[in-house]
This record gives C-alpha cells, sequence and structure tokens, in this order.
C-alpha cells in the first residue's frame, strides 16, 4: 500500500494539481458547484411526483376524489 500512496505522491500529484489549477477547469467546477443545489431540487420534486402524485398511490387517490367533487359543485 505504501509503494502505491509514494508513486500517487510522486507521480500522479503534480500532473493533478496542474490540472486542477487551469482556469477553464476551475470555471468548469464552480459552475458544476452552482448549478448543483437548483439540480438536486428538480430531481426530490420529480421523485415526489412520480411516487406520490400517481393515480394509484394513496396520495394521488384521494386528490382524484377531490377533483371530481370539484367538477361536480
Amino acid at each position: 500500500m505504501g509503494l502505491i500512496m509514494k508513486w500517487l505522491e510522486d507521480k500522479f500529484l503534480p500532473i493533478a494539481v496542474k490540472l486542477s489549477n487551469l482556469r477553464y477547469l476551475v470555471a468548469l467546477r464552480d459552475g458544476f458547484i452552482a448549478i448543483m443545489p437548483i439540480s438536486m431540487f428538480g430531481a426530490l420534486n420529480i421523485m415526489v411526483k412520480e411516487i406520490l402524485l400517481t393515480p394509484t398511490s394513496l396520495f394521488g387517490a384521494s386528490l382524484n376524489k377531490w377533483s371530481f367533487y370539484a367538477k361536480i359543485y
């Protein structure tokens, strides 16, 4: 294990540091970090919609009943 870590520190780490300091890659990284909360919020909303609000789920069935009564009155 120590041999692998030494190789990573000696050979791989300098290349990774040079790549991580490129301004284009830094801009991409910062953009992905900025978009992440928005995409997580959207994914959570889609999961709630697909699980809870389907016509066959309990919550979806009760919503369908309410919409039926709303159409009548």
